[in-house]
């Protein structure tokens, strides 16, 4: 018997109790399945929050899920309903043309889930296997993947909102997700909490390293030569230079203005703890 991981990404989701399975017969691929650490750890979430609808694509072909978890993040689930579901759609359909529908790939917008602004986005299959093949990107205001799902395919998916993000006021319940103010409160304040560990994880961190470090574990290995030529050798020297105008320096070391989110925030963030 074989479990599939979209069976066991629904249940992660909806915070179902584990698979049972009898031992005895288990194959590897179903053992790794049902042990892999990003959906149980959904499944095993202390939050103890279900998971909810929040959309279901105009088309009737996607379909969103979403529920709160304890560290101040979200797990979402993506999911194809099926040639059938596309078949019942009304076509066209004024936020879905007919010649969209087999091309569009499915988006995550993050006002469903509460708030604004930027996320990094991770595959929750990967999580605690392959860190570079679960980081799928830090984005702004919604996620949408480069290819499209297949036929009854799906994405389960940790979404961990960034410090500079918005978050709804939280004032009346229309203001709120579908589990409502009172645990969307509890979830920005973890939040807050864990942006606070790791900004002081990264602290200790840059206090060991020297500038080449400090630009590797921001993943901008590549300005390290400008700086250097700009006389910044060090990561003390660099919060000085960013602290007298981020941007200018943003505007020194990018000429692409495209790309300047990549650089702008790690070193407003560097700027802020001087």
């Amino acid at each position: 018997m074989r479990t599939p991981p979209r069976v066991w990404s629904f249940f992660s989701e909806l915070r179902k109790p584990c698979a049972g399975h009898d031992v005895r017969n288990m194959t590897q691929e179903t053992l790794d399945i049902l042990t892999a650490p990003g959906p149980l750890a959904f499944d095993q979430d202390p939050l103890a929050v279900g998971g909810r609808r929040v959309r279901l694509d105009p088309s009737g072909r996607y379909d969103t899920w979403a529920r709160p978890l304890a560290d101040g993040t979200f797990a979402a689930l993506v999911f194809d309903r099926g040639p059938e579901a596309r078949q019942g759609a009304t076509w066209p359909h004024p936020l879905c043309p007919e010649d969209e529908r087999a091309t569009t790939p499915p988006s995550l917008y993050f006002e469903l889930l509460g708030f604004s602004g930027y996320a990094l986005v991770r595959d929750a299959w990967e999580l605690g296997r392959d860190h570079l093949k679960a980081r799928l990107g830090e984005t702004r205001n919604e996620f949408t993947p480069d290819d499209l799902l297949p036929a009854y395919g799906h994405m389960l998916l940790k979404v961990s909102p960034t410090p500079d993000s918005e978050w709804s006021d939280m004032t009346h319940p229309w203001e709120c997700p579908p589990w409502g103010c009172e645990v969307q409160r509890a979830v920005k304040a973890s939040a807050e909490k864990r942006w606070e560990r790791e900004l002081k994880k990264k602290s200790k961190k840059e206090k060991k390293m020297g500038l080449g470090g400090w630009l590797k574990m921001q993943d901008l290995d590549e300005y390290d030569k400008a700086l250097r030529g700009m006389g910044i050798d060090s990561v003390d020297a660099l919060r000085k230079a960013v602290a007298a105008g981020t941007m200018a320096i943003v505007n020194k070391l990018e000429p692409d203005a495209k790309r300047h989110g990549r650089l702008y925030r790690p070193l407003r963030e560097l700027a802020a703890k001087q």
